[in-house]
């Protein structure tokens, strides 16, 4: 949930184990979003 009680739904039409994907779209880039709230959960 958002901070304004919202939620956001991602839904995953394809799984590929063995695909290439570059690394570089897992990435969160903060200077493209200053003001998003980041919130680690690890």
């Amino acid at each position: 949930m958002d901070k304004n009680g919202g939620t956001q739904t991602i839904n995953v039409e394809k799984i590929s184990p063995d695909g290439a994907s570059d690394d570089n779209i897992f990435v969160f880039n903060k200077t493209k979003y200053p003001d998003a709230e980041i919130i680690d959960l690890r």
